[in-house]
């Protein structure tokens, strides 16, 4: 599990003070099943979705296309 608290207090020192880029591989909607307090995930994802903007990125991984391109190069 994610230490809540200590991801909480980074994004309370930055927030209206400085940008902050999360990227991360589960979407906002499933952060609840890996932070185990649910307030302070709660807390998180206000402060994070606030005056944010979210890009969600679709299609293969470029390193799994590579790979792929790879292995058919070596055949």
């Amino acid at each position: 599990m994610i230490n809540s608290r200590e991801i909480l207090d980074i994004v309370d020192d930055r927030l209206n003070f400085k940008s902050t880029l999360i990227a991360f591989q589960i979407p906002i909607e499933a952060w609840h099943s890996i932070i185990e307090d649910q307030t302070t995930a709660d807390a998180i994802i206000d402060r994070l979705i606030h005056d944010s903007i979210d890009l969600k990125l679709e299609g293969e991984s470029y390193r799994k296309l590579k790979a792929i391109g790879n292995d058919t190069n070596q055949n």
